[in-house]
């Protein structure tokens, strides 16, 4: 809540940075589909536009530009054709990077914008989703083809999982300077043992250190699917925003994180790419506005998304005769044509035919043919094939000598075949192996493996399987003490010990680091190149003169770092100079910190002063 009192503040355009937030697009999603076929390429079409209309100084995208590993070639050619109808243009880049490029942008070592061959007119950084990630011989994304064309700026790549070391793009715009962090999707299971080894580090500049606004984007799993799933508690005290990618749920205002100390803002999907309740809510982009240390944000409804109605009925709760199915069908007819109506009330600008989705709780009723009832509504729905989805209640577990635990009765179960539910390939996998599993070849690298070869159609996906684990193996064999491991045995016996211990890292609890973790390095800044002297002088970026108030943070003297104990350590000839003290990682009590009451993201918010 704003205090009363608080000094009004108006930001100052040429200090003010205006970046475009959106995430998970999924170009080339149901490309072939009658209906749906053109409804990813719209929406990024739409995105592009507001970025244009908005004069964004650049586009952070969170991952998932494309739906596949490996778009088709009209995937590929409607988006680069986007890109240079929307990103393209003699509009001057008024912000500069001063970091080291061969680090931030490992594909093309250097920003696009800085080429002379192109007229780049609004930058697009983005990160790799488990979508689009780099796979097969080379490790190369779709987002690299993009990259070395001069269409988009593709960081966040780590290159090895075990210890990972994340470079700042450091950017400057008068006088407001953001330190932007990006990391690609990586396995939760793997990335969280990282994290628990106090293996991911965040590099931050020595010279000027509290006067960059920190943003960190990443791409993964926030709503807490097993016990190894990435949460905030696990990001460093000292970032400000957070984009979070990967969940397609649309949280159109951004959440407060006070245990951590900055914001979180998840923009979701731009397209529905799963009929599920999370998915039918509207989609938005974000427009968020840096100036100094003060920040806003402002949620931008997507008109071209298609509509998307989602219900849930219990027919047991409904006057409907379980003994008359034809009775239930036109029941559940008249709850779809429900669905259709408040579609077309709500979405009176789209023309578009809408995604209807009516789960059904049937128990003590049979069920109805899906594909038949859809029938009657193909030219009035997109997804007439799949309207409707049929669950019951699960019955409680019971156990010996143990009290019968109730289940959730909203646990979706299948109709047929019953016996389907639980075989998964990985447990096919497990009981194949049975007591003679593998030793070295990890179960779940084989699962990975299958996953690719299946998903990804990469024929080399065993194959890298073993090379990798061959890799891991013999460079632990080379730390070993020769005097100690000096035979077959013994050498045997501690890669053994090490599998075990492989094995038991996944097994760890939730956890959470301290901010004091985090590396600091100085950055030698480099020239600037400018781009060519004979582009059109344009207007400064603007922003809407509508004044904002401050949102205070917390205690400033509660989140004051301590730093007596750092010292510079001068290292010649590097651009960077690690710390010579550390302070050590610190494991939070509290497992995943609570997100509270979102903020009022019309006004504008200060960051946490270090």
């Amino acid at each position: 809540m704003v205090e009363e009192g608080v000094e009004e503040y108006v930001p100052a355009p040429e200090d003010t940075f205006k970046i475009l937030l959106t995430t998970d697009t999924h170009i080339g999603y149901l490309e072939k589909d009658i209906h749906r076929n053109e409804d990813s390429f719209n929406t990024w079409d739409e995105i592009l536009s507001i970025a244009r209309d908005e004069q964004v100084d650049f586009i952070l995208h969170g991952g998932d530009l494309f739906h596949s590993n490996k778009p088709s070639r009209k995937t590929l050619f409607r988006t680069m054709k986007s890109l240079r109808h929307y990103c393209m243009g003699d509009k001057d880049i008024e912000f500069s990077i001063l970091s080291d490029q061969s680090k931030n942008f490992p594909s093309t070592e250097t920003v696009n914008y800085e080429d002379e061959n192109y007229n780049v007119g609004i930058p697009i950084f983005v990160i790799h989703g488990n979508h689009d990630d780099p796979s097969g011989d080379g490790q190369f994304s779709a987002l690299d083809i993009l990259a070395v064309s001069n269409l988009v700026n593709y960081f966040g790549k780590a290159t090895n999982y075990d210890d990972i070391s994340i470079y700042p793009i450091l950017l400057e715009k008068g006088k407001t300077k953001i330190a932007l962090y990006g990391l690609g999707n990586v396995r939760d299971e793997r990335l969280f043992n990282t994290f628990s080894k106090k293996k991911v580090k965040l590099l931050r500049p020595v010279q000027d250190r509290d006067d960059w606004f920190n943003i960190f984007t990443l791409h993964q799993n926030r709503v807490k699917h097993s016990k190894n799933t990435i949460n905030e508690g696990m990001l460093d005290k000292f970032l400000d925003f957070i984009y979070w990618g990967h969940e397609h749920e649309c949280r159109a205002e951004m959440e407060e994180c006070p245990e951590r100390g900055f914001y979180v803002y998840q923009s979701g999907s731009s397209v529905a790419t799963s009929l599920s309740e999370s998915e039918s809510k509207r989609k938005h982009v974000g427009l968020l506005a840096v100036c100094g240390d003060q920040f806003s944000l402002q949620s931008i409804s997507l008109k071209t998304v298609r509509p998307f109605m989602f219900d849930t009925i219990v027919l047991e709760t409904e006057n409907v005769d379980p003994d008359d199915p034809d009775q239930m069908e036109e029941f559940l007819a008249e709850k779809v044509e429900v669905m259709i109506d408040k579609s077309k009330a709500e979405y009176t600008d789209n023309s578009l035919l809408p995604l209807i989705r009516l789960r059904v709780e049937y128990t003590g009723y049979s069920t109805i043919q899906v594909t038949r009832f859809g029938r009657r509504f193909s030219e009035v729905v997109a997804n007439s094939s799949d309207i409707l989805h049929f669950f019951r209640k699960r019955k409680p577990l019971k156990k010996p000598g143990k009290r019968n635990m109730e289940v959730s009765n909203t646990v979706d179960m299948p109709i047929r075949p019953e016996q389907l539910d639980e075989t998964r390939v990985e447990d096919f996998i497990s009981q194949m192996l049975g007591p003679n599993s593998l030793n070295l070849l990890h179960q779940r690298d084989i699962n990975f493996a299958l996953k690719n070869f299946v998903d990804k159609e990469e024929n080399s996906a065993f194959s890298d399987a073993i090379d990798n684990s061959l890799v891991e193996y013999q460079n632990y064999i080379e730390t070993l003490d020769p005097r100690v491991t000096n035979t077959a045995d013994t050498i045997t016996d501690a890669i053994l010990s090490r599998v075990i211990v492989r094995e038991f890292s996944s097994s760890s609890d939730s956890m959470s680091v301290d901010d004091d973790d985090s590396l600091s390095i100085e950055i030698e800044i480099p020239s600037i190149v400018k781009k060519k002297e004979t582009k059109k002088e344009k207007n400064r970026v603007t922003i809407p003169p509508k004044k904002k108030k401050l949102i205070k943070r917390g205690s400033k003297d509660s989140k004051k770092r301590k730093r007596d104990d750092l010292d510079d350590v001068a290292i010649p000839n590097k651009k960077m100079k690690l710390e010579s003290d550390l302070l050590a990682l610190i494991a939070a009590e509290d497992e995943s910190p609570s997100i509270p009451s979102q903020p009022d993201t019309s006004k504008w918010g200060k960051k946490k002063k270090i």
